[in-house]
């Protein structure tokens, strides 16, 4: 009798610990808390740029969204664009247009890419291929490629590249494919290398000054003035 009760108390702690594990939430990450001594993180999730599922691609605080006016042709790929940086710092903005914005150090631009699983549907279901991440450290700009898992579920830091079956339905209804090349990390260096310094591209000002259409209508340089601070 004794060994039946003790038999029914250990299978009793055993499904309250399997209950229990069941309904713990997983651990939130933010941006405010990376640690930039360990970069690059393992996978993308940690850095905490979005928040609830991470193929939603949902900003969590101070993260914002930007979309240059004349965006790079990347074979059909669609792409998303967010910016964050440490509370308490700012922004420099020129007063020549064809300038990219000052960023201070710490700063982290970051740009998905994704295909649409129906390109007439371009909100729908889609598949994301990789997330490469400039992160401004105290030597200067670093980029940090991630490919994103078949699961959808995370991105893995990944230096070497690599290519990627793609499909997707046309607009117009047609099958397309295409062999997508997921770039080295040092491959980066041919677009970003400019006056030969590593650095962004996609963010001078003339490409910024458009309107956003989640954000009620305001620019793009007033959205970015109101969360962070321009100089």
């Amino acid at each position: 009798m004794k060994k039946q009760l003790l038999f029914l108390f250990v299978i009793s702690i055993f499904i309250v610990s399997i209950i229990s594990a069941c309904f713990q939430s997983t651990p939130q990450h933010s941006p405010n808390n990376i640690d930039f001594a360990k970069l690059p993180l393992k996978n993308l999730s940690e850095y905490g740029f979005f928040k609830g599922e991470i193929n939603a691609l949902a900003a969590n605080e101070r993260v914002l969204s930007y979309e240059p006016i004349s965006p790079l042709f990347t074979d059909y790929a669609h792409k998303s664009r967010f910016v964050w940086m440490p509370e308490g710092v700012s922004a420099s903005i020129s007063d020549d247009p064809t300038k990219s914005f000052e960023f201070p150090e710490k700063a982290i631009l970051v740009k998905n890419f994704y295909y649409p699983t129906d390109f007439a549907k371009p909100e729908g279901v889609r598949r994301i291929i990789e997330t490469r991440l400039l992160v401004n450290e105290k030597d200067g700009w670093k980029a940090y490629p991630y490919v994103w898992n078949e699961e959808q579920t995370d991105a893995r830091y990944k230096v070497t590249g690599g290519i990627t079956d793609v499909h997707w339905t046309a607009e117009n209804g047609e099958k397309s494919e295409i062999k997508y090349a997921i770039p080295n990390k040092n491959q980066c260096k041919s677009c970003h290398n400019q006056n030969d310094k590593f650095q962004p591209i996609g963010s001078k000002v003339k490409q910024l000054n458009n309107e956003l259409t989640y954000d009620k209508n305001t620019h793009h340089i007033f959205n970015i003035a109101n969360t962070y601070r321009l100089q």
